[in-house]
């Protein structure tokens, strides 16, 4: 069964899941997509004191009901499922059709969002089982969510380890190339001292040849 953005405007979502998971073969499963309500781009819309509703996207006018990663585990497991892969769509700050003014936001709150995985999902999309009511299985689920997160927050590191190193490669081309400017300058004045300091000399030397 698949709810592709569909839970979001329904009053009793965790209803239709649970008749969802009646309709299921053995080994069926049920697949759901719903938006991050915890964007960074909403949290920064409230930091400025706005929840502008809009015609599509994180705030869609016709949602009824939002979601983080957290309220959508805790509803899957009502309804008697269990997410056995999370996945999500990202969507960096200040990209979303909130378009918040990023640099606005107070000193440390964008490093602080940019280090959160959630804070970059635009969308959560999951597959769930049904509860076979084994301890295993929650367990193992629950290990499945944890690594997966953690996979996203190294993805997050590396993203930023990378931009850090390109941002330092960048800086150290362009004290090169003023070194290279300053050398330049230093080396044209020292010639045109030099060609000054002979000026006598090269009159001399001229003179003798007048009179030579």
């Amino acid at each position: 069964v698949v709810c592709g953005d569909v839970l979001e405007h329904l009053r009793d979502p965790k209803r239709v899941l649970v008749e969802a998971r009646r309709l299921l073969a053995p080994g069926g499963s049920i697949v759901v997509s719903v938006p991050n309500v915890a964007h960074g781009d909403v949290r920064l819309e409230l930091l400025a004191g706005r929840f502008d509703y809009r015609e599509l996207g994180l705030l869609d006018a016709t949602h009824v009901k939002m979601f983080t990663r957290s309220s959508l585990e805790t509803m899957l497991d009502e309804a008697g499922l269990v997410g056995v892969d999370w996945r999500r769509t990202h969507c960096p700050l200040g990209a979303s059709e909130m378009a918040p003014p990023v640099n606005a936001a107070p000193p440390g709150v964008r490093e602080v969002l940019e280090a959160d995985p959630d804070a970059l999902t635009y969308q959560f999309v999951v597959k769930a089982v049904p509860d076979d009511g084994s301890r295993e299985l929650g367990e193992l689920s629950k290990k499945l969510a944890a690594e997966q997160l953690r996979a996203d927050r190294a993805e997050l590191e590396n993203d930023a380890l990378r931009a850090r190193t390109d941002r330092v490669t960048r800086e150290a081309e362009a004290a090169r190339t003023q070194l290279v400017k300053v050398s330049f300058g230093l080396s044209l004045g020292e010639a045109v001292k030099s060609w000054r300091g002979l000026a006598p000399i090269k009159r001399w030397v001229q003179g003798r040849r007048g009179t030579g």
